[in-house]
């Protein structure tokens, strides 16, 4: 709905009032922000409160928050954030106690911007707290957002305090937060409890091994999985971390050699032909001379054989340059492969060549 002429003179008074520059027209701005009869007037209102200088200004805006309707302590709440008052994080604590559930949302949402390291164990004392699983969901949306901003070891240290004494839904929930936060102590904490006593706690921790997307910690990832791949005794979770490990070699950028080895040392461990197969996903995925090389390697062997043509064939029709193990690679194929399309694949790639 288009402003009327009345209200677009009163928009622009509001705004110059930010000219004057002392708390003598927070009164006015404050009464006009809570107002409800023109949406142009309160926004304008709660902009020229955001700009207005002085610690004076955040005083008054603070002891907003004493204010017992839910109208001025969300204004007051919503400056907080906008000023970023971080001298005001002991009174907003109460919004969170409020009656109003609006008033207990506009206070989470205050906390996740302008919360540092040092509110981060408040932030996370909140979990417990919470009214319903409405307000639990907002605060973990909060919390992911914010402890992204923080340094990650001392973010995950501070998680990692709360986990043993949380309930089991917020254990969970904060194990998904340390793959958030990232780093080398979440990959710590998150593998430490792959080993806990706690069917949930483990299923978790080795699933979220596998799903980890910081590619800063792929080394340390990757040795985690590799352990639980090598040192648990149930077949399961030897089978999760191979999965984990190899979703590594596919998916993360790093030497050849090193993606090389990973897919090796998969393959070796695994007892399982289903988790074998998966090294062809890597091979097919970096159409290189070593990668077809490593794919020919299974040609002889009948439980990979149509596994080893497919991504052979798969590289040829990829390659970027036409290298020159590729004829005799597809040759292979047609020769080997019982896979009528596998076999019309590779007579394509070699009629290119």
């Amino acid at each position: 709905m288009a402003e009327s002429g009345d209200e677009v003179v009163r928009v622009a008074a509001v705004d110059a009032l930010k000219n004057i520059g002392n708390p003598s027209v927070l009164p006015i701005l404050i009464a006009a922000a809570n107002q409800s009869g023109s949406e142009a007037i309160a926004n304008a209102a709660k902009k020229t409160l955001a700009e207005l200088p002085g610690r004076e200004v955040d005083a008054a805006i603070v002891a907003l928050l004493e204010k017992t309707d839910a109208a001025s302590k969300i204004t007051a709440i919503q400056l907080i954030e906008e000023r970023r008052i971080v001298t005001a994080f002991a009174q907003l604590k109460k919004g969170l106690e409020d009656s109003d559930a609006a008033v207990r949302k506009a206070t989470l949402d205050a906390f996740g911007q302008v919360a540092g390291i040092e509110e981060l164990p408040l932030l996370l004392g909140f979990l417990g707290q919470v009214k319903d699983q409405q307000e639990l969901d907002a605060l973990q949306k909060i919390l992911k957002s914010a402890c992204t901003r923080m340094p990650q070891d001392a973010a995950a240290t501070e998680v990692a305090k709360v986990i043993p004494t949380s309930s089991r839904p917020i254990q969970l929930f904060l194990l998904e937060l340390l793959m958030e936060i990232a780093g080398p102590k979440s990959v710590a904490v998150v593998e430490s409890y792959v080993w806990a006593n706690d069917d949930a706690l483990k299923n978790t921790a080795s699933r979220l091994l596998g799903e980890w997307r910081s590619p800063p910690d792929v080394d340390l990832i990757a040795a985690a999985c590799l352990n639980l791949a090598t040192v648990a005794t149930d077949d399961g979770y030897k089978s999760r971390g191979l999965r984990a490990y190899i979703r590594l070699a596919r998916q993360f950028n790093m030497p050849e050699a090193k993606r090389l080895e990973m897919a090796k040392t998969m393959f070796d461990l695994a007892t399982r032909n289903t988790d074998k197969i998966l090294v062809f996903g890597v091979y097919s995925r970096y159409p290189t001379p070593n990668m077809l090389a490593a794919a020919m390697s299974h040609i002889d062997e009948p439980a990979f054989r149509e596994e080893a043509c497919k991504a052979a064939v798969t590289i040829g029709e990829r390659a970027a340059d036409r290298f020159a193990s590729i004829p005799a690679a597809m040759r292979a194929v047609i020769e080997k492969t019982t896979d009528a399309d596998v076999k019309a694949r590779a007579q394509r790639v070699l009629d290119r060549q």
